[in-house]
């Protein structure tokens, strides 16, 4: 018969209130996004975003301005950047381009004309090594949910810090990951992986105004900074 003594079964309990604590701090930072206090940081139109007061004045400066890029770009520049998402995608397409131009479009463009409200509540995470960003995969069928909603956590931890080519105190580079996580919330993944997939391609676009890396003279080392988003 095996027997357990008395400080496995605290060891034990101790790992999974551990365990748990972690899985319930991972979905806090987007389940509660939009009862946090919040700044509103960019407004146009009928589009908004707010981020989480826990960033301080500086985060929230580099936050407002990434989301103002984001939404100029969505209505400047969209199918270049779609363009460019799909020159370099391999895997994990849409089903259609046509698909995701009107999802787009519902986002930023029908928000901006007045025709629906859209809110981007940006979270406040942190301690996430690996870990850039965040969002809940949504269903593209059913959005918007909960008010014209859309959910976003972005790491504290790297916002405003300088590492490697890319600069995170860099509206540009902001923008590319709001892109990628809103994409999440639009109902798509990335199930095989990060380089290659439509998604993470579409924020490199993003960031990089649909233009292809090699034309500003950068490599594919150059623009994927291997953070999970």
């Amino acid at each position: 018969m095996l027997q357990f003594s008395k400080h496995f079964f605290i060891g034990l309990s101790i790992s999974v209130v551990i365990m748990l604590g972690s899985l319930a701090l991972a979905s806090t930072h987007l389940d509660t996004a939009y009862i946090q206090p919040r700044s509103l940081v960019y407004s146009a139109g009928n589009f908004r975003t707010y981020a989480d007061n826990k960033f301080d004045g500086f985060q929230q400066a580099l936050i407002g301005p990434a989301a103002k890029r984001l939404h100029e770009k969505m209505n400047n520049q969209r199918g270049k950047i779609l363009d460019c998402a799909y020159q370099r995608a391999s895997k994990d397409l849409p089903s259609s381009r046509q698909t995701i131009d009107n999802q787009l479009k519902t986002v930023f463009v029908n928000a901006a004309s007045g025709n629906r409200p859209i809110k981007m509540t940006v979270a406040y995470m942190w301690s996430e090594k690996d870990n850039v960003g965040k969002a809940p995969v949504g269903n593209s069928s059913q959005f918007p949910e909960q008010g014209d909603l859309l959910r976003v956590a972005l790491n504290s931890d790297y916002i405003g810090a300088q590492t490697t080519y890319h600069l995170k105190n860099d509206f540009d580079y902001w923008a590319g990951v709001l892109a990628h996580e809103v994409l999440h919330n639009l109902g798509y993944r990335h199930p095989t992986g990060y380089k290659g997939s439509f998604i993470e391609e579409f924020g490199i676009c993003v960031q990089l105004n649909g233009v292809q890396p090699v034309q500003l003279g950068l490599t594919d080392s150059d623009v994927y900074d291997g953070m999970q988003k």
